[in-house]
This record gives structure tokens, C-alpha cells and sequence, in this order.
């Protein structure tokens, strides 16, 4: 299995990336979020869909975090970014 983004060091099938930034907890819940974290993960996945297109990333692209507010985080910073 290997699609032309396999080829590419930024994209390979799985990737970690250790990113400083500061964790923030909110008071109301013990979910955690990392704001530097969020805008490097969106900036990849806008890259990944300027070099490769929004037909190659259908169903292959992925972000895991265990924490919701981080996810909300990544939603939040993506939305205007990829609709536009």
C-alpha cells in the first residue's frame, strides 16, 4: 500500500512530530490542549492538501489526540483554512 505522498518525508503513513508548546487545562474539564500543537497540525494537513489535492487525502488522512479540547482545538484552526 503507498500512495505519492508515502515518498515524501513530511508525509509518510504514520508520523509523529514532537512539537513544544504549553498545555492548557481548562477549569471546567480535565481535557487538555496545546495550542502550538493545533496550529502545526493544521498547518500539515492545509499543506498536505496543497501539494497533494483533496482527492488523494479521501479517506487517508488522519489526526489522533486523546484530549477533546485539543481535537476542538484542530477543528477550530481548520475550518476557515480549508473552506477557503
Amino acid at each position: 500500500y503507498t500512495k505519492p505522498y508515502h515518498a515524501t518525508k513530511t508525509f509518510r503513513p504514520f508520523m509523529f512530530v514532537n512539537c513544544l508548546g504549553e498545555e492548557e487545562r481548562s477549569s471546567a474539564s480535565s481535557s487538555t490542549s496545546n495550542r502550538t500543537e493545533a496550529a502545526l497540525t493544521t498547518d500539515l494537513v492545509v499543506e498536505f492538501f496543497a501539494q497533494f489535492g483533496e482527492a488523494n487525502a479521501a479517506g487517508g488522512i488522519g489526526v489522533i489526540t486523546p484530549y477533546r479540547r485539543q481535537m476542538q482545538s484542530i477543528e477550530r484552526m481548520l475550518r476557515p483554512r480549508l473552506s477557503a
